[in-house]
């Protein structure tokens, strides 16, 4: 049967429930040993039946092809076996088992050809860095990770070969089972869904597949890749370390790229927020383009893998032509060894003077580029006058309610197309919130190791903790957190349906505006604490957290250029800008600590809270509000116990309390 070769399918055999099919005496789970006629089963006759075929290695004590077992010292992994003497597979299908082995690697969230370096044990379920108790909340709702456990599921399964048409028909028939299941049980190897392992294994397969090409000379075939050629796949990636043994020179090499999607335009009039419209619809476009190259992405972020000499202008082409910039970290390195956080590796060795690490990453020619796309068209002299948006072309004189403006006509074109966003007249002269998520993706990938880290330490029965610190490889955790964080900021408004909260833009979940009131602040918060809670219960909401919340607070004849300029560092868990009266940052422990308590206080003491904030507007001095709470601790025992207890400024505190204020007078600007 001639179908398409599926590289999705080669880990199905992950979902079998081996202790109830005892019978069966499975081992591993790959099948290419099951004896079908044993069983009366009808064996699989697609092509990608040849992928149950990428943990095979040849017994050279016995002569014959079995399953690969790295501690018979007999055994030759089909890693180090020229592919022309793969006899077992049918040469049609060599190619794709020798690419879909490197994707697999590739892909993994820790090498697999590591040494045994102890055991802590299996895992059912796969375990989220930053939501421990994933697997148990979703057993608890009744799920379980195995879609195979009967005699009748285990002959669906290998009907499953020869009836599945494409990669999404197999993901959407078993996404319940592979986003619960981990890509490998054993600790610590258990923190990746099934389910982004294998669509990233499709991914850069696929990816292979399109640049890799098939050769003969006369000692048979061989493949090549950007010029270079290899027969086994050892030599295709080289070793697999950058310290220690196993660090040979690979022959292909391929780039990581992190792409931050940016604009110089300033949002003069409210309409120019239509330049995100363009963006989200530029993102979809490109994603549907090159869906097998991006390894993730969100509004405004890319992570690509690409073959050597792909041009990256070309392919980001249409965001130069409409005035973005491409902000790029691209690493370019051997098989064995690329990976999304290589750049950070190589930094780190940098700041520490690891000077064998980098000969060696020197030796196997990674490279480690920052680079900047600029738009297409950028002339260097520009005469008068220039655009007052994208501040990059030249303008013209455009007047609008006796306001004169400088604007090009690429600008105007998107200030003027599409659904526009107003602000309803009831919000007219009054003061409103604009609000925006965020992840940042270098604290991600900081915070993705430093969490890898700690759960190494807490783990027993394990040799050589650095060495998997070191080997800790974050692409699919990254793509699993990404996901995350999507379905949370959707996860928000669905919450938030039923409160006066709009999103100008009505597929950009990251950004929304409501008129202001300090009930509703105070619920657009807590609602953030609960969805961040639900999601990310083990990531830290605090500085270094990769997600957070903005909150910029104003007149409504505040420029929203303002606002947006605002969001563009945040610089922690929640950030909170009132115009002309304060900005702070809050940790999601502060943030509890503020709500439980500040209840308290208002019951009790709320005068004296209102003195305390007019006290501070008039004098803007921490002394004095201390001095004024120790005085009153007896009178006021709730706002002493808050101060007293909250470990970081009395500024912070009555911040934080008159934002959540009913009064609007208290937030004046």
């Amino acid at each position: 049967m001639s179908k398409e070769f599926i590289a999705e399918l080669h880990d199905i055999g992950k979902l079998v429930d081996k202790e109830k099919l005892i019978s069966y005496q499975l081992r591993g789970h790959t099948f290419e040993d099951f004896d079908f006629s044993k069983y009366k089963i009808k064996k699989p006759s697609s092509s990608s039946w040849w992928g149950q075929f990428h943990h095979r290695g040849f017994d050279k004590k016995n002569n014959r092809w079995t399953q690969f077992d790295k501690n018979n010292k007999h055994h030759i992994s089909i890693t180090h076996i020229d592919i022309n003497k793969w006899e077992e597979i049918p040469e049609e299908n060599r190619y794709n088992v020798f690419l879909l082995i490197i994707a697999d690697h590739l892909a993994s969230s820790i090498s697999r050809v590591l040494p045994q370096l102890g055991s802590a044990g299996k895992s059912e379920g796969v375990l989220k860095l930053w939501d421990f108790k994933f697997y148990e909340n979703e057993r608890n709702k009744g799920k379980y990770w195995a879609a195979f456990s009967t005699e009748d599921d285990l002959k669906r399964m290998f009907d499953f070969f020869d009836k599945v048409n494409s990669p999404d028909e197999f993901l959407n028939a078993y996404l319940g089972h592979l986003l619960i299941t981990p890509e490998d049980k054993s600790i610590p190897r258990n923190i990746t869904s099934l389910y982004t392992h294998i669509e990233l294994v499709g991914k850069i397969f696929r990816v292979l597949k399109k640049h890799v090409e098939i050769k003969t000379d006369n000692n048979g075939k061989f493949l090549e890749l950007s010029g270079n050629q290899a027969k086994t796949i050892s030599e295709a990636e080289g070793g697999n370390r950058t310290s220690g043994n196993n660090i040979d020179k690979g022959k292909w090499q391929a780039r990581f790229i992190k792409c931050h999607i940016k604009f110089p335009h300033s949002f003069v009039r409210l309409q120019d927020i239509n330049l995100l419209v363009r963006q989200n619809k530029l993102i979809n476009s490109f994603v549907d383009v090159y869906r097998d190259y991006v390894m993730s992405y969100t509004h405004s972020f890319i992570s690509l893998f690409l073959p050597i000499g792909m041009d990256l202008r070309d392919i980001f082409k249409d965001f130069l032509n409409n005035g973005f910039f491409i902000d790029c970290v691209e690493t370019i390195a051997d098989l064995g060894i690329l990976r999304s956080n290589l750049d950070i590796k190589i930094v780190r060795a940098r700041e520490k003077n690891d000077n064998q690490t980098l000969t060696i990453l020197n030796k196997r020619g990674t490279k480690v580029y920052k680079k900047i796309l600029m738009p297409n068209n950028v002339s260097e002299e520009i005469p008068p006058h220039i655009c007052d948006i994208c501040q990059m072309q030249p303008a013209v004189e455009r007047i609008k309610e006796n306001i004169r403006e400088w604007i090009c006509d690429n600008c105007y074109k998107l200030r003027t197309e599409g659904d526009r966003f107003n602000y309803p007249k009831e919000w007219q002269d009054q003061k409103i919130v604009w609000l925006k998520f965020s992840l940042h993706h270098g604290k991600l990938e900081n915070w993705m190791q430093e969490a890898f880290d700690r759960y190494i330490d807490g783990l027993n029965g394990l040799r050589d903790k650095q060495t998997l610190k070191d080997e800790f490889r974050s692409l699919a955790c990254h793509s699993d957190f990404v996901k995350d964080y999507l379905k949370m900021v959707k996860g928000f408004w669905q919450r938030c349906e039923n409160i006066e909260i709009m999103k100008p833009i009505p597929d950009y979940d990251e950004i929304g505006a409501c008129k202001y009131s300090g009930e509703l602040v105070k619920r657009i918060i807590e609602e953030l604490v609960a969805i961040h809670t639900d999601y990310f219960p083990d990531c830290e909401g605090d500085a270094h957290s990769p997600v957070s919340l903005s909150l910029s607070i104003s007149h409504i004849k505040y420029p929203v250029r303002e606002h947006w300029r605002y969001f563009e560092n945040p610089k922690g868990f929640l950030n909170i800008r009132s115009h002309n009266v304060f900005e702070n940052s809050y940790t999601k422990k502060e943030i509890k600590w503020l709500m439980d308590k500040l209840s308290e206080t208002e019951r009790e003491s709320s005068h004296f809270l209102y003195k305390l904030i007019g006290l501070y507007d008039g004098l803007d001095s921490n002394v004095n509000i201390t001095v004024e709470i120790l005085n009153n601790k007896d009178r006021h025992p709730a706002i002493y116990s808050l101060y007293s207890k909250f470990e970081t400024s009395s500024e912070k505190m009555l911040n934080f309390s008159r934002i959540i204020e009913e009064t609007d007078g208290i937030t004046e600007a």
